[in-house]
């Protein structure tokens, strides 16, 4: 497992369009022959120019997101609201507190619902994630902030093994088949994670109603500067929608869902 992590890191930094960019920019400026340098700059600059479109790559996510679920739909009661890590939280040992990053939806919508009364537990699945930092531990990170700031200490569970999403649903289960076998559950991840996630929730006999959060794109927008000017934010979000289709391709080889 931990060869199938490295090797899924070292795919998405060869697989980032800003690492296209670099290399055909790079070759353009190392190449001697004059005509062939010329293409490489040119293939590098229309590189740039498609996959830093707001609008082309926003056109894609809205092919793959999941969108979310109104807060009206959520008529039931759920014994665990599952949710997924993935960047939320670091802790700053200078500052001596935690800092919280883009993916922090998630958990902000959980603990929503929670006080609404619409889930009795919250299981927060994530540990380290990364290379490095191996014992910064997401959900016991994140249990002991909500702790601190209200929520009941045996309503949340921490879930601190996994690094991947097959791991969330392994671990998770494990969890569930120990405290409540039948128990209902709604899943909370991003709305472009949501795909690949609940596909692995369902591979492990895990039936989960889903709650889709943070979503990329929202209505259609044609003004002048979304439609034709180049935007370095449209860059990360391609390297974000890779990530999970490719995620998303790995996982079906593997058969992980």
């Amino acid at each position: 497992m931990n060869v199938f992590f490295v090797i899924s890191k070292i795919l998405d930094f060869f697989l980032m369009p800003t690492t296209w960019i670099l290399v055909l920019l790079l070759a353009g400026l190392l190449i001697r022959k004059s005509k062939l340098a010329k293409r490489f700059l040119w293939a590098s600059f229309f590189t740039f120019i498609f996959f830093s479109n707001s609008f082309i790559v926003d056109l894609f996510i809205r092919i793959w997101e999941i969108p979310p679920v109104h807060k009206s739909e959520i008529k039931n009661q759920y014994d665990f609201a599952i949710v997924l890590g993935g960047g939320m939280v670091t802790d700053n040992n200078t500052l001596q507190r935690p800092i919280f990053q883009h993916n922090t939806d998630r958990i902000l919508q959980a603990i929503d619902l929670y006080y609404e009364g619409s889930v009795d537990k919250i299981i927060i699945s994530g540990g380290a994630g990364q290379l490095v930092f191996k014992n910064m531990l997401e959900a016991d990170i994140l249990k002991e902030f909500w702790v601190k700031n209200g929520v009941l200490e045996e309503d949340i569970i921490s879930e601190n093994r996994s690094n991947n999403t097959y791991q969330n649903a392994l671990f998770c289960k494990e969890i569930i088949e120990k405290d409540n076998p039948k128990a209902r559950i709604i899943l909370l991840t991003s709305a472009l994670h949501m795909r690949r996630s609940k596909a692995i929730f369902k591979k492990q006999n895990i039936s989960v109603e889903i709650y889709p959060t943070n979503p990329l794109v929202g209505e259609w927008r044609y003004n002048f500067s979304y439609l034709f000017m180049p935007n370095v934010e449209a860059l990360r979000r391609w390297n974000m929608l890779i990530h999970e289709t490719l995620g998303y391709v790995i996982y079906k080889v593997m058969g992980y869902l």
